[in-house]
């Protein structure tokens, strides 16, 4: 009775959530409390999905429309690995899944040796072999995770350094290191002092030898909460490009740009918003984001917000939007809309000085995506910053989002970042020439997926990028697993 019930759901909101296609799948294992991880082979057109069970690992394969064909298991490996660290398809079409011994967190920079196995699963032969190897990170922090030309990437930054270090894992799984030294870039603080790169990207906690990354990729391929692009520091991975940018200094915003064809490095800079304001007793807060091939630069002041858009290669400036208290917002195309959690009814209100006084309480952000007409939908706000009280009574209270392994599935990472947080935010809709466009803005491909999940209750495994979609795994109350797709 219930499938019937969810099959004419799916039916009824076909067009609300613009869905594909629902896929009912049967898996040999159920997938309930196990650690999954798709990968897509793009040369084959056919996904990959590995699941970690007790002391094994399978992997399923998928045609083009998500149908099982097959699926391959180890043999019973070390029980030690019990951590998914990275996926990638070998040059022979392999689906080759790497495992950790230590937690994501001790994974991160804690333990000098990492030991990690890669399990291979031939779906020509139906065999599978598995290898242990170990990786020396003495003085390292692992910051980051990425596939870059099909092949899994590692970033670690020396300690108290401005050294960047990437392993690239082979078909073999053994890794090359690559080294970029960046010691001879001048890196600015708050204030314009000089400082380590390694300061403004990872910061060690009161908890033994735990810490915090700053460093969180952006995924340019969908839409990103201002819950994840709120963070000072950001990866975005495009086109063999790697681009850092640091939006710790007051005044400009410092891109570091990898090129990883020959791993050369370039400093770039962009000159923040000026904001004048007679008021005082109030913190100056900025933030930037990198779209399209511009520049998006955000500084709040005073009773004042700025915000401007500049060409990221020549750095004309395109546009500048002001954004003032106790005015009526020209740019905004939507309510200013107030969330306080997960399971807290979002709020809208009108009053400009709402927002403000919201702004003032958290850390300002934006987010910029495209619609089906092109025109840029960008939403400005701000994260507000959630308490959390640890067993030894310590409090975090700047904690906006975990950017722990985002490396693994950034599509994932990026959806989870539209699931509960506090943050008050307008959505603003403007066409090429960055004009005002009349109308509301739709929801993005993460706000149908939370929708469906919340307004069905659905088990939600995780969320990828397949064929140019993104597909929804989730389960029911027996061992049944659907996969539903959504346009982007």
């Amino acid at each position: 009775m219930k499938h019937i019930f969810f099959l004419v759901f799916l039916a009824f909101y076909t067009n609300l959530f613009s869905q594909v296609n629902l896929v009912e799948t049967h898996i040999p294992n159920n997938l309930k409390g196990n650690q999954i991880l798709p990968i897509e082979n793009e040369k084959t057109n056919q996904l990959g999905v590995f699941s970690l069970l007790s002391q094994r690992s399978v992997c399923y394969l998928y045609d083009e429309n998500l149908v099982l064909k097959d699926s391959v298991q180890t043999a019973e490996i070390p029980s030690k690995f019990k951590s998914l660290l990275g996926a990638q398809v070998g040059k022979n079409g392999t689906y080759q899944l790497f495992l950790s011994s230590k937690g994501q967190q001790s994974v991160l920079g804690v333990a000098p040796r990492i030991k990690y196995g890669l399990a291979k699963f031939d779906f020509n032969s139906r065999k599978t072999s598995w290898n242990e190897f170990e990786l020396d990170l003495k003085k390292e922090y692992v910051i980051e995770s990425f596939n870059l030309n099909s092949r899994f990437v590692l970033m670690t930054i020396n300690a108290k350094s401005s050294v960047l270090n990437f392993y690239r894992f082979d078909d073999d799984g053994i890794s090359e290191k690559i080294v970029v030294d960046c010691s001879d870039v001048l890196f600015r603080d708050w204030d314009g002092s000089k400082v380590l790169l390694s300061k403004l990207l990872i910061t060690k906690t009161s908890l033994g030898n735990s810490y915090l990354e700053h460093l969180v990729r952006v995924n340019l391929e969908t839409p990103n909460s201002i819950r994840l692009t709120v963070n000072s520091s950001k990866l975005y991975l495009k086109n063999g490009m790697l681009l850092i940018s640091l939006d710790i200094n007051k005044n400009f915003t410092q891109i570091l740009s990898i090129d990883t064809a020959d791993w050369s490095k370039k400093l770039m800079g962009f000159v923040k918003p000026t904001v004048m304001s007679s008021a005082t007793g109030y913190s100056t807060k900025s933030n930037s984001l990198i779209y399209d091939e511009k520049y998006f630069g955000i500084k709040l002041f005073g009773n004042k917000l700025k915000l401007e858009v500049t060409d990221f290669n020549t750095k004309e400036a395109i546009k500048t939007y002001l954004i003032e208290n106790n005015k009526p917002i020209s740019l905004k195309n939507s309510p200013i809309i107030i969330k306080d959690g997960q399971f807290v009814k979002h709020r809208e209100v009108e009053k400009t000085s709402q927002f403000f006084k919201k702004l003032r309480d958290g850390n300002i952000a934006l987010s910029v995506t495209k619609d089906k007409n092109e025109n840029y939908e960008i939403t400005v706000g701000a994260s507000i910053p959630v308490q959390y009280v640890t067993t030894s009574n310590s409090t975090f209270s700047n904690t906006h989002f975990p950017v722990h392994s985002n490396g693994l599935n950034p599509v994932h990472f990026s959806y989870t970042g539209f699931i509960g947080g506090r943050t008050v935010y307008i959505k603003c809709l403007v066409d090429q020439k960055f004009d005002n466009v009349d109308g509301s803005s739709n929801d993005n491909v993460f706000e149908k997926i939370r929708k469906f999940v919340e307004q069905e209750n659905v088990n939600y495994k995780t969320v990828f990028k397949f064929d140019d979609k993104v597909v929804l795994c989730f389960y029911d109350d027996s061992t049944k697993v659907f996969f539903q797709s959504f346009e982007k």
